[in-house]
């Protein structure tokens, strides 16, 4: 009886059968608490299925870090303790790409586009991911399992929900995709909602509960006889709970009936109680033999491991030491599909304790041993990870420094900033080329003393070279293209670095990519280069005559810049025709070069000359141009860019609903952090044309004050422009005729030397008082000027006004007008809402009367035309 298998599974008819539903339900939830053996049961029951399947693990907790082949928990360092803490949803979201791109090949560039997007955290992301989920076209049914799904945040099931499983019964959703979720609870609001639409299947804990006859059974099966009475004494004590049986099963096997029972049910979702704790290393660890123990402690920081990695991290072959593991212990088991060995979460979690009480040399050897693994690999993102926790920073820069070319510093800022602040300056000034990362990451998270004070410190090492040695060379030119970034918005400093660079480097810089964005998110090179008011063009000038050697410098990088710069002072200007001419050339250029930030300037410049003419179609297919560029180019970190031009656009037109809501009358500036620094004054013209629209005038005054004496743009021109344009409108709503009158002449003054009219323009319908009381004053030829574009500018607005129609909702009448253009019918928008049905079917009675039609196909066709709501393509009049 020793040597029976003690990790045979028991799956009970009721069980089976309830799993069926995987495959016959767009989705399915597998939901019951911790130990009650819903993975092993979904693994099993798949694997005797020929179908394809994707397993994803949202990799866990334990002080997690993100790794770039298995993405696993790993463990702190320094007397740390191991606990549940979360999840990297970034973590996540590449392990499901990867996964995806690696059983499904035929999907390969959607996943890789996917990984790029990065998790959907906000509704850009969230569109784009859907739009590019919905792309998927299976041949063959495919069942997705996402295991441990209660550790990510609720926009991942509503990214499913919308995405893969409430449109398929209409036709749109993912053909032969079958989602399942492994969870030990489910965010509430749209389970409801699923079932109804006959979308949903679920798979609860009573499906798992072993009843008195399971309990026997299961017992046989390890050639263990017992008892219908002590079958029910244990299923009284233990709830039915799988784990808990088989420790006991365990016990049975070694002291015989007079151990039962042990313990009671479980009843916490996420840890166990202390007697369970303790009797599950007793029973489970503790009898395993010390190879297999030490073999354990290798493998720690993974949550899941292959064969190769085994014999990598423990140092020889652990075939055999891995198949009587899987013998003996039914919390690590084998996906023979995969080749990928996994461990329970109770079982990772005892290691993790058991973890913290090796000496502490010992854990750093495992973590570097991990590290090794992915440096040898490529993957250094997760090598760096690993090296940081076995407090090898020696070895994690000189990883960094095999990957320059790449931009991790801003794509994984946190992590950086986090490594940088730990590493000892002796060790960081041993490796240059991570001391200039440094600097890029402090630059990114918008430190500018960290920058500054990384900057002197590369510096004064780069002069301490010796003179005849080639790098030295090689770094000092490195940090002129460096330092030229600490001169930014100065062109004619900044190009003096430039040259310098070229001087010692006499080959382009390895310091940034090529594809990396020259605007940093920035729509306008108007508003980040044009410094002082009346040096305009000298500027234009001195951008000209620069830019073909920064060009050359850095291969092409910001391409198109100088004829940007150029196109947008002309447009300013009124000179609509030559800004055209300027910005195709621009647009030509970085297309060319693949620089998709200035593609999308040159865009949102042709937007506005649409903006310009009246022109409505054209101005909302240059923001489809715009998202069309970044799709080809998976340059996501812009779509946040393409919103801001979005915002402008609905702005001027009044459509206060259609303006992004992080950028909107209602956002919080401080709270966001969606765009770097270089771009940030461009969010608050927009958000500040959208507190005018809104009539919030206090507020406009009290931000725009502030920011004007913070002296954060106080290079920047544009912003000054515009934000005393704005203060003299609000003040001018608040009945302060003089302040008004002030605030528009200082915003003329800083303006016309350089003929910059178009600001007063874009907003004449909030000044005209104020333009029209100063047609004497000396500044009254700009004055003059401006009245004759706005008379212009004003026509095309009523134009793209009658193409736009101009409806007022509440944000509450705009989320109905919304869902039900996404198909809904009036009882699951009660659920959606937590309205009562004949609620809502008041509320579109009032929005009938409101639009003057007769019925949701009309509703939603006007609102479609007013720019409310998605085309009604697959609303159907669902009103019962």
């Amino acid at each position: 009886m020793e040597d029976a298998n003690t990790s045979a599974l028991y799956f009970s008819k009721r069980l089976l059968d309830g799993l069926a539903v995987i495959l016959e339900r767009p989705l399915t939830i597998v939901e019951a608490p911790v130990g009650y053996g819903k993975t092993t049961a979904v693994r099993e029951f798949l694997n005797k299925r020929d179908i394809r399947r994707l397993w994803v693990p949202v990799p866990g907790h334990l002080n997690f870090a993100t790794f770039g082949g298995t993405f696993d928990g790993t463990f702190g360092l320094n007397g740390e303790s191991a606990s549940w803490s979360g999840v990297s949803e970034d973590a996540f979201w590449r392990t499901f790409c990867r996964e995806l791109g690696r059983g499904l090949p035929e999907a390969s560039e959607i996943a890789a586009s996917l990984e790029r997007l990065g998790y959907p955290r906000d509704p850009a992301l969230f569109e784009t991911a859907r739009e590019l989920l919905r792309q998927l076209r299976l041949a063959a049914p495919t069942v997705l399992v996402i295991d441990d799904f209660h550790l990510l945040p609720s926009p991942a099931f509503g990214l499913l929900c919308e995405v893969l499983a409430k449109e398929a019964p209409a036709g749109t959703g993912i053909i032969n995709l079958h989602i399942t979720l492994v969870s030990r609870h489910v965010y509430p609001g749209a389970k409801e909602l699923l079932r109804l639409k006959g979308v949903l299947g679920v798979v609860g804990q009573e499906t798992f509960t072993f009843s008195a006859e399971d309990i026997q059974n299961y017992y046989a099966l390890h050639r263990l006889d017992i008892t219908p009475e002590e079958a029910h004494a244990l299923a009284a004590s233990s709830g039915g709970w799988i784990s808990g049986l088989y420790i006991q099963l365990l016990r049975h096997r070694k002291q015989g009936a007079a151990s039962m029972p042990v313990f009671g049910a479980i009843s916490s979702e996420d840890s166990l109680p202390p007697a369970q704790a303790a009797l599950l290393e007793k029973e489970i660890y503790a009898p395993l033999p010390p190879e297999i123990q030490n073999l354990l402690f290798s493998l720690c920081p993974l949550e899941r491991f292959t064969v190769l990695q085994a014999d990598f991290l423990y140092g020889k072959d652990t075939r055999a030491l891995l198949r009587e593991l899987t013998r003996q212990n039914s919390f690590v088991a084998l996906d023979r599909s995969s080749g990928v060995y996994s461990m329970h979460a109770i079982f990772r979690r005892l290691l993790a304790r058991l973890f913290q009480d090796l000496p502490l040399a010992r854990q750093k050897e495992i973590h570097r041993r991990c590290a090794d693994w992915f440096a040898q690999e490529g993957e250094f993102l997760s090598a760096m990870e690993m090296y940081r926790l076995a407090r090898d920073f020696e070895k994690a820069l000189t990883v960094m420094e095999q990957d320059m070319s790449r931009n991790l510093v801003t794509e994984n800022a946190a992590f950086f900033a986090s490594m940088f602040r730990e590493c000892p300056e002796d060790i960081m000034d041993r490796h240059p080329g991570a001391a200039f990362k440094r600097a890029l990451a402090a630059l990114a998270a918008s430190d500018f003393p960290a920058f500054g004070k990384g900057c002197a410190r590369l510096a004064a090492q780069c002069a301490a070279m010796p003179e005849n040695d080639p790098q030295t060379r090689v770094w000092r030119g490195e940090l002129e293209v460096l330092l030229a970034l600490t001169a930014y918005n100065d062109i004619a400093a900044m190009s003096i670095h430039h040259r310098k660079a070229w001087e010692l480097l006499g080959r382009p810089t390895g310091l940034y990519p090529t594809q990396s964005t020259w605007t940093m998110g920035c729509p306008s090179a108007l508003f980040m280069f044009h410094r002082k008011s009346g040096a305009l063009a000298r500027e234009l000038r001195l951008m000209q005559e620069s830019m073909p050697l920064y060009y050359r410098l850095t291969s092409g990088h910001g391409a198109g810049g100088d004829y940007l710069f150029e196109a947008e002072a002309l447009y300013h200007a009124g000179a609509f025709s030559a800004a055209s001419v300027a910005c195709y050339k621009a647009e030509a250029m970085a297309e060319e070069h693949r620089q998709t930030g200035n593609l999308i300037c040159a865009l949102f410049l042709r937007l506005r000359l649409a903006a310009a003419a009246g022109d409505l179609p054209g101005a909302q297919e240059r923001l489809k141009a715009m998202r069309g560029a970044i799709t080809k180019s998976r340059d996501y970190f812009l779509l946040h860019t393409v919103e801001l031009c979005t915002g402008w656009l609905y702005a001027i037109l009044g459509q206060e609903n259609n303006i992004p809501r992080w950028i909107g009358a209602t956002a919080e500036a401080a709270r966001d952090n969606r765009m770097y620094a270089f771009a940030r004054g461009s969010w608050f013209l927009v958000h500040g044309r959208a507190l005018l629209l809104a009539g919030q005038y206090e507020k406009v005054t009290g931000l725009f004050g502030r920011l004007l004496e913070s002296g954060l743009y106080d290079r920047h021109n544009v912003f000054f422009i515009y934000s005393h344009i704005y203060l003299a409108a609000a003040r001018q709503a608040l009945g302060g005729k003089a302040p008004a009158v002030k605030s528009l002449r200082t915003a003329l003054d800083a303006a016309l030397p350089d003929n910059l009219l178009m600001p007063f323009v874009e907003n004449n319908r909030h000044i005209q008082p104020l333009l029209r009381s100063l047609q004497r004053d000396r500044r009254r030829e700009g004055v003059r000027r401006i009245l004759d574009l706005a008379e212009n500018w004003n026509t095309g607005l009523q134009g793209m006004d009658a193409a736009l129609p101009q409806y007022r909702l509440t944000p509450q009448q705009l989320e109905l007008v919304r869902l039900a253009a996404a198909g809904k019918n009036f009882k699951e928008i009660a659920v959606l809402t937590g309205c009562a049905h004949g609620t809502v079917k008041n509320k579109f009675t009032s929005l009938y009367k409101r639009f003057g039609v007769h019925g949701s196909k009309e509703l939603l066709a006007k609102a479609a035309q007013a720019g409310l709501a998605a085309t009604p393509e697959r609303a159907q009049g669902r009103e019962t």
